[in-house]
C-alpha cells in the first residue's frame, strides 16, 4: 500500500533546477539544531529536471529524521553528509548519510511502510510521503543497509539535458 497525499490538483511543467541549492535551502531549516551539515557536488551535475518542491519534500524529511536519530542517540559529534552524483546521462543519485545509530537491520525492509515508526510518537508516513513526493518527478528513494557508520538513503533523480545545436 501507498499513500497519495500529494495527488490530485494541476502541476506545472518540469523544470531544471538546480539540486545544491534544493539542498542548501532545506539543510537551513536545521541550522539551530547544533548538527553539522556538509553538501557536496563531486562530479559537477548543475541541474536536474523535475518539480524542485518534490525534491525538498524528500530532504526535508531525510533532514529531520537524521537530526531526530543524531540527538535521539547523542552522537559527539553529529552530522548529515549530502553528496550529489551523476549515475549516468540519464539520472543522478543525491546520497544523505548521518553518523546517527543507523536502522537496526531487523527493520531496514519495512521502514518504507506507512505506519511503520521507531520514534515513540512517530506516524510511520514520513518515508512513504518522501518516496511518493520524489515518484512525482519520476525519482525514487533507497536505502542503503549495508552501510555501517549510521544511515544512508540515495534518491535517484531524473537529470536535465541541455539541448545541443
Amino acid at each position: 500500500a501507498s499513500l497519495r497525499p500529494l495527488a490530485g490538483g494541476r502541476r506545472t511543467v518540469a523544470e531544471p533546477f538546480s539540486p545544491i541549492s534544493i539542498i542548501e535551502n532545506t539543510a537551513r531549516y536545521f541550522e539551530t539544531h547544533n548538527v553539522k551539515f556538509e553538501i557536496e557536488n563531486s562530479n559537477d551535475v548543475d541541474k536536474l529536471i523535475g518539480h524542485k518542491e518534490d525534491l525538498a519534500t524528500a530532504l526535508l524529511n531525510l533532514f529531520s529524521n537524521s537530526v531526530f536519530w543524531l540527538q535521539d542517540s547523542d552522537v559527539d559529534v553529529p552530522k548529515v553528509r549530502t553528496y550529489v552524483e551523476a549515475r549516468s546521462s540519464e539520472e543522478a543519485s543525491i546520497f544523505v548519510e548521518d553518523n546517527g545509530p543507523g536502522v537496526p537491520e531487523e527493520f531496514a525492509e519495512s521502514i518504507f511502510d506507512i505506519r511503520f515508526t521507531l520514534k515513540d510518537d512517530g506516524t510511520g508516513l514520513g518515508l512513504n510521503i518522501a518516496q511518493e513526493s520524489l515518484a512525482r518527478s519520476g525519482g525514487k528513494l533507497l536505502f542503503h543497509p549495508e552501510f555501517e557508520h549510521g544511515a544512508r538513503f540515495e534518491i535517484r533523480f531524473p537529470r536535465h539535458k541541455e539541448a545541443s545545436a
